[in-house]
């Protein structure tokens, strides 16, 4: 209890050593005319105006849209190596047998890590980081009702990936949809999609395929697999920054695999559990700020109780842009 204790004590002296020297620091640079209009006040419930939702829509990707005639086989393509194949007759409204006359189909390929920040859908499952080979978004409705499949029929999807695995399972994500924001995670599938390995001769290419029943975010992935001790990995900014104007994240520079950082109201810092330590990794924080934004990038090598210091600067949104495409 005591040691407890103790670290609580510490790590709140370090939380306002950085946070006054960093106030110095800021105000030389920014003089904010309140806490609401930049967000740099914590909460523990974000509101729905706020600065890190702005940035958010401003990163989020591209969603592909095309109108189906669920009668027909029809095929779903991207230049990311994503295939869905649908076959006719194979979607029908909640509580009805009959098949539709048209339908609406959005899809994406989430491959690259800084894709998985424009989606909002970091790769972690129960608390516990996941290592990725991908993850497709599938919604189908039709006049804006989402649509089930036939008792009968299967979605095929096919992605390419040159580094196949074995062990990946499927997860499906916790809501059918994006938001660059806390709260979001992969379960894994308990409906026992078939997934496996395929590869081609002419033209050489190999990746995954799997058969599923429905649609939504759907990842193949695994947790990460370490010998190490696990721990809570936490960052601090300064004091402009909260978890109403930032998102910080940490990508593992050996795993195909990146984490969000929840923030924490009570400390002012942003963490997260189930680390595995001696891990090279890369923490960054994004923001908007008013109409400024800001960047911040640490590389770490994870250690028991780590306690890292980002200090972000303040750069264009294209910036940013580029940043994440290149994670």
């Amino acid at each position: 209890m005591y040691h407890f204790a103790a670290r609580i004590i510490f790590l709140s002296l370090i939380v306002c050593s950085v946070l006054l020297v960093s106030c110095k620091k800021d105000s030389e640079r920014f003089v904010p005319d309140n806490d609401q209009a930049l967000d740099s006040a914590w909460s523990v419930t974000i509101p729905s105006n706020a600065q890190v939702h702005q940035l958010a829509a401003r990163l989020l990707g591209k969603v592909f849209v095309k109108t189906l005639n669920p009668t027909l086989d029809s095929v779903l393509e991207t230049d990311n190596g994503l295939r869905i194949q649908l076959p006719g007759k194979f979607l029908v409204l909640p509580g009805m047998v009959t098949t539709l006359s048209e339908v609406k189909s959005e899809y994406v390929m989430i491959r690259k890590l800084g894709d998985y920040v424009r989606y909002g859908v970091p790769s972690q499952a129960g608390m516990y980081p996941l290592e990725t080979r991908g993850a497709v978004f599938l919604n189908l409705t039709s006049n804006n009702q989402p649509v089930s499949i036939a008792a009968e029929k299967s979605i095929l999807i096919q992605f390419y990936e040159t580094d196949t695995k074995p062990g990946m399972n499927v997860f499906y994500g916790s809501r059918n949809g994006f938001s660059n924001t806390s709260g979001f995670n992969w379960v894994p599938a308990n409906d026992y999609p078939q997934l496996g390995v395929w590869d081609s001769v002419n033209p050489v290419r190999k990746g995954y395929h799997l058969s599923i029943r429905h649609g939504g975010l759907i990842q193949v992935g695994k947790y990460i697999e370490s010998a190490s001790a696990r721990t809570k990995v936490s960052v601090v900014l300064p004091n402009l920054f909260s978890n109403c104007n930032t998102s910080v994240y940490m990508a593992f520079k050996n795993i195909r695999s990146i984490v969000r950082l929840d923030g924490d109201a009570s400390f002012r810092t942003f963490g997260s559990s189930n680390i595995p330590i001696n891990e090279e990794v890369l923490f960054f924080s994004i923001s908007k700020i008013g109409d400024s934004y800001y960047l911040g990038k640490l590389d770490q090598r994870t250690t028991a109780g780590m306690l890292a210091v980002v200090k972000p600067v303040l750069v264009e949104l294209n910036t940013i842009q580029s940043f994440l495409d290149g994670l």
